[in-house]
């Protein structure tokens, strides 16, 4: 009996995930083949066996979660091993297949509105896209979800490989994947009879960023240990942008008898300051003489930070910044109160059983826990006089915050059981490899507001009973701070992050004491079938707990027919997923949304042919069906809950490889069909449908809508090793992807309020509203009572009337009432609602056909639209976006000799990388409406080659490298003005910049190997 156990160590000592999806490749294999064999049969989960000081992996188990050759699957993948991971000098998963997958990208639909997040060092900036679908979650050792060091960056500290399953195969992953692909990030494995080694590194580069790293491992017979550590900054060319990050690993094996137990266990922190886009206030008109409302990114592209126009006319509040602003600083003014803090732990438990020859069973489980608070700054930056009279500095450049955080947690359970028969079967002529499974994975989430109140003197909370919002506490209002010279001035602005309890003076009103409390509390008192959570605010701020829960039974056999000349390989998943979410709520009369909850039962299966028709070349052929969980437990605009995501795919190809091994790859062609997949919209068109008017916003809408996509295309993965010092990656690929559905949504109607039969505007108890009929400055804005010298009803009329005090200047495209406006401001604050009750109704969700005002036009607004009535958020026939059209990657790197000539222990080399129709988001010309113009952004060709040069020399046992890394060593880039997603160009506020690559930047590492 073989037994193979992975369990969690460490500062979580929580048991963790099953990692059956065993890592590729040992960098110190077994002694002999003797011996290796009898591994392999051991332990047929894990494999051990990997091509040296080349790109080669020859074998996975992330296909088929037992040891199979890549060269005889019918499935393609692509595969970073440890060799190009150093070799690339690549630090965290995502952006080493942004750079060097070809065809990969990142799918953001609206870069415009906050162009920088596509930009080296931010937090969020879409989803990573393979074949132009998405392949938004990425696994752990085949398992787990993976647990990633912060949103949008994984560490590579403690990972072996990382492997791209290409087309929807997510039925061999019980956490889910995407029809684009999956990606399956192994971990760093512990190796029986290895000896000891290990390695030291320490990076830097150009700006600012420094790190070490710890690689050790030893094996004996019968225990093995492997130990990795991080610790350093993490810096970009955007200064103050990152962190400190640090990390440390430990996987533990041992063989007791036939018996393998496997732990181990992560725990990463990282504290990154984060990007911020502002726009200028200025006192100049909107988009005109001061630049007043434009993005600060727009106004550095368009040569507007200086003091004068293009044309020379003088700005009245001078240069930007006093000349401060520039590129390296133009997304660093949220300071320290624009960061975030995360960490993570994530633990594994497996135990493996060979029972007889030709049965082996695997029993894992998994924990992992995320913790992250996000201080969101949500900044103002102010021109000089701008900030108006509550701005204390309102003489200065300054911005103005408004602190808040929010606190979230995500607490994932995985456990599995797989047995695997190894069989021989019509008397030797096939031997076939059946594993079955059954697994379930629990994901548990929170949200949680956080605000600052006023307290007294012993930081209690001052609550004031006559206080209607916040249960009877003073929010802290906007504080400012100084950036005449430059973000700096003020980095560690008024109080560390997160305090519990602050003191602010020099603020005008928001002097005193304060102490940090949960936005919207839970009273145990109040939890009920229409408020779960029992927050104190119904409608509140955001509050929200999430279960997500994913099981099923799972089946893949692997056949090799005729001696190895035909290879098939047929998977099935039958699974169902629960997905629920409370939220906050909405107080009645909206309808009781707090819980949301989406239920589905899948069933996938793929079927693949491989077939050896010479000795280095085998045609395949497979066709994949599989169904996903939502990958993310966000609701769409009305608040409906995500369904279950289906991907069919069906692909043709040839895999390459020589008998000796050095030369591997596959040409294959593919088409992707991705039923109900999660699309970001922009929160711009979000509100087109579901506005937040005087009622509120219909249910806990948001952003993702469902959609269906197709992709077609070609792609090339070859890797090479054609001397021992010699070693290449190419990829090449075509993608030519489709949206495949109309998705509309009809607008929602969220301003009801009282009205007679004869069009006057009532109190709840329909005694009519009555104004000043000659508006004032002390009478706009405010109802009068019915005896008042020049009286008369609100009316409708009125609202309607442009000319009128009253109008109700509809808002564009929603037509909602505007709350600036005068009856905007009697409705949601009457002065007799204790007496005749509320003017507005309370109820959200009508259609837009209830409508009680005429928001057909706007004459006091020359770009009004009117409500279209039904806002498309995806076109049929449309490309789809986030992706290269056409791609290549080559890497090169030859290292020459130890101990041969005067070159002995250079490494040079470099990867080519050249992107055509690079499809970013489509655009509406001049506004959202039914059938609308539209059109699609795309960027610039882009051609880059990033260059490695590197020296080894050995002092007996120990092997010093030295590599300078220059990536875009030819420094080509464009800066790039991006067209509004809602109005295209014809809003200046609107505009935003973006690079198209990223300038010239050095790396430079030195490793010690002993």
């Amino acid at each position: 009996m073989t037994v193979l156990i992975r369990t969690g160590i460490g500062l979580s000592l929580a048991v963790a995930a099953t990692s059956l999806f065993a890592q590729t490749a040992s960098q110190t294999p077994p002694p002999d083949s003797s011996k290796e064999s009898e591994v392999v049969k051991l332990n047929p989960f894990e494999v051990q066996e990997s091509s040296q000081n080349g790109y080669s992996a020859l074998n996975s188990n992330s296909i088929t979660r037992f040891n199979t050759e890549l060269a005889k699957l019918p499935v393609s993948a692509d595969i970073f091993d440890q060799t190009f991971i150093d070799d690339v000098n690549a630090v965290d998963v995502e952006d080493m297949i942004q750079q060097f997958s070809a065809g990969a990208g990142i799918s953001s639909p609206s870069p415009n509105s906050s162009a920088n997040q596509s930009q080296p060092g931010d937090r969020s900036g879409g989803y990573i896209t393979i074949r132009g679908l998405f392949a938004p979650s990425q696994q752990r050792d085949g398992f787990m979800p993976n647990a990633a060091t912060d949103s949008g960056y994984t560490s590579l500290f403690n990972v072996e490989s990382v492997e791209e399953i290409k087309g929807p195969q997510a039925l061999l992953y019980g956490g889910g994947g995407g029809a684009g692909g999956v990606i399956n990030i192994v971990s760093k494995q512990a190796y029986f009879d290895a000896p000891a080694a290990g390695s030291m590194k320490y990076y830097l580069d150009q700006y600012g960023t420094k790190f070490g790293q710890l690689d050790y491992q030893v094996g004996a017979a019968n225990f093995a240990v492997r130990v990795a550590a991080i610790q350093g900054d993490q810096k970009y060319r955007r200064i103050n942008l990152g962190g400190p990050v640090n990390g440390q690993y430990v996987e533990l094996a041992a063989k007791l008898g036939n018996t393998v137990v496997r732990l181990n266990s992560t725990l990463e922190y990282y504290n990154r300051t984060l990007s911020e886009d502002p726009s200028l206030t200025s006192t100049g008109t909107t988009g005109g003489a001061d630049r007043n409302g434009e993005n600060l990114q727009y106004i550095l592209a368009s040569g507007q930070a200086g003091a004068a126009n293009s044309a020379g006319a003088a700005f009245p509040s001078g240069a930007v910044d006093n000349g401060q602003l520039n590129w390296g600083n133009v997304d660093s003014y949220g300071t320290w109160l624009n960061s975030v803090t995360s960490s993570t732990r994530f633990s594994e438990a497996e135990i493996e059983s060979t029972w007889t020859s030709w049965l082996t069973t695997q029993v894992g489980v998994g924990y992992s826990d995320q913790g992250t608070d996000k201080v969101s700054s949500g900044l103002s930056f102010y021109a000089p006089t701008a900030g108006g009279a509550t701005d204390p500095l309102n003489n200065n450049w300054n911005v103005g915050y408004t602190p808040a955080d929010t606190d979230g947690s995500a607490r994932t359970k995985g456990i599995r059981f797989s047995a695997l028969a190894t069989n021989e079967l019509f008397g030797g002529r096939a031997k076939s490899s059946t594993i079955i499974g059954i697994d379930s994975i629990r994901t548990d989430s929170v949200d949680n507001n956080y605000n600052y109140f006023l307290a007294d003197s012993s930081f209690n909370p001052i609550v004031n009973a006559a206080l209607t919002s916040n249960n009877g506490r003073t929010i802290l209002p906007k504080i400012y701070y100084p950036i005449d010279q430059g973000p700096n001035q003020s980095y560690y602005a008024f109080f560390t992050p997160r305090s519990q309890q602050m003191t602010i003076s020099g603020q005008g009103v928001a002097n005193g004491n304060y102490v940090r409390m949960i936005t919207n509390p839970v009273n145990p008192a109040l939890i009920g079938p229409n408020n779960p959570a029992g927050v104190s605010n119904l409608g509140g701020s955001s509050y929200s707990i999430g279960h997500l829960l994913s099981h099923g039974i799972y089946g893949t056999n692997d056949t090799d027919w005729m001696g190895g000349r035909l290879e098939t390989l047929l998977g099935f998943r039958i699974g169902s997923t629960d997905d629920r979410v409370n939220n906050q709520g909405f107080a009645p009369p909206s309808p009781p949304t707090t819980t949301k909850e989406s239920q589905s039962n899948t069933t996938s299966f793929n079927a693949g042919v491989n077939f050896a028709l010479t000795k280095w070349l085998r045609p395949y052929a497979e066709f994949s069906n599989s169904f996903d969980p939502p990958l993310t437990q966000a609701q769409d605009p009305y608040g409906n809950n995500p369904p279950v995501a289906h991907g069919i795919g069906e692909e043709v190809g040839v895999k390459l490889i020589n008998s000796s091994e050095t030369i591997s790859g596959s040409l294959a062609a593919y088409h992707t069909s991705s039923k109900n997949e999660q699309y970001l919209i922009t929160s711009t068109l979000m509100n087109d449908i579901n506005p937040s008017g005087l009622n509120g916003a219909f249910g806990p809408r948001n952003q993702w809508v469902p959609t269906n996509r197709q992709s077609q295309g070609f792609e090339a993965i070859l890797t090479a090793k054609p001397t021992p010092n010699w070693r290449m990656r190419f990829g090449a690929s075509f993608t030519n992807g489709k949206v495949e559905s109309t998705t509309t949504y009809a607008q929602l109607y969220n301003d009801q309020f009282n009205v007679n039969s004869a069009g006057q505007v009532t109190y709840a108890d329909g005694v009519p509203v009555y104004v000043l009929s000659t508006a004032t400055s002390a009478g706009a804005g405010k109802e009068v009572a019915a005896g008042t010298a020049g009286a008369v009803p609100l009316t409708v009329a009125l609202m309607n009337t442009p000319t009128s005090p009253y109008y109700a200047n509809p808002v564009s495209v929603t037509g909602q009432i505007n709350a600036g406006s005068a009856p905007g401001k009697i409705m949601k604050s009457p002065l007799f609602a204790s007496t005749q009750g509320s003017i507005l109704t309370g109820v959200t969700g009508l259609p837009i056909a209830q409508q009680q005002i005429n928001a057909s036009a706007n004459p006091n607004n020359s770009g009004y639209l009117s409500p279209p009535g039904v806002i498309p958020v995806t076109v049929s026939g449309d490309a789809t976006t986030g992706y290269p059209e056409y791609a290549v990657n080559w890497t090169n790197v030859y290292e020459f000799p130890l101990g041969q000539g005067w070159l002995s222990g250079f490494k040079v080399g470099g990867t080519l990388s050249a992107q055509w129709k690079l499809r970013e988001y489509y655009y509406y010309t001049s506004g959202v409406s039914v059938g609308a113009a539209r059109a699609l952004e795309s960027f610039p060709n882009l051609t880059t080659f990033n260059g490695i040069f590197g020296y080894s020399h050995k002092f007996k046992r120990i092997l010093w490298s030295s590599q300078l890394n220059i990536t875009n060593m030819f420094n080509h880039y464009e800066i790039l003005i991006t067209p509004d997603a809602i109005n295209g160009y014809n809003n200046l506020q609107n505009l935003n910049s973006t690079w198209s690559a990223q300038p010239r930047m050095y790396v430079w590492s030195n490793t010690i190997k002993f």
